[in-house]
């Protein structure tokens, strides 16, 4: 199993926190005493499986994959 967050729609609460944490941290000045350092988000995220996607967005990828029509 990967010890990186599957890219899916599975995880979107955890992209949205890295996200407005990512835009926090970058706005943040260390110079101002009216801001504060701002904190990495503890969101529960969904593993990603071998190599990047859960065993579900597998299933559903496979699956899609498996519904298009040959181009030979």
């Amino acid at each position: 199993m990967s010890a990186q967050a599957c890219p899916g729609s599975c995880n979107s609460k955890y992209w949205k926190a890295w996200d407005a944490y990512s835009k926090a941290a970058t706005a943040y000045d260390p110079l101002d005493p009216a801001t504060s350092r701002p904190e990495p988000p503890d969101t529960p995220w969904r593993a990603g499986g071998e190599p990047v996607w859960c065993t579900e967005h597998t299933t559903q990828i496979r699956r899609e994959l498996a519904s298009l029509d040959d181009l030979t």
